[in-house]
């Protein structure tokens, strides 16, 4: 977890902020990790490490017939090729709430047409 992510997420516990995401989180963060773990940035112990991290707070998840519907809308209007970030932003969109995202690529593409999105880099 980079510093930028631990001061957020030590501000996010000491005002017990509710972190809420699609289902697919906890496959995401899985598969990000082992990616990491590929291409030598996370040795295996650390990257099983990072996973309990991660599981150690609490996120409610979300999953309804609506959140795909605005996923795949919101990918057709932004041009993405996957659903799996619009699932995100879909979240954000039905909570009005931020989407703190470590993709920079992602962020970099939106953010002038998705004002909800934060860079865990501009931190």
């Amino acid at each position: 977890m980079s510093a930028q992510a631990r001061t957020i997420r030590a501000g996010w516990t000491a005002s017990a902020v509710i972190r809420l995401a699609p289902s697919l989180i906890d496959y995401e963060i899985v598969s990000a990790l082992n990616k990491k773990f590929l291409i030598g940035e996370l040795s295996a112990t650390e990257s099983e490490e990072a996973l309990a991290l991660a599981f150690e707070e609490p996120m409610q998840a979300i999953d309804t017939n609506e959140l795909h519907l605005s996923a795949l809308r919101i990918a057709q209007r932004l041009g993405l090729r996957s659903t799996y970030d619009a699932h995100y932003l879909a979240a954000a969109e039905e909570l009005d709430c931020e989407f703190w995202t470590a993709d920079e690529r992602l962020y970099n593409a939106i953010r002038d047409r998705f004002p909800l999105i934060r860079w865990l880099g501009a931190t």
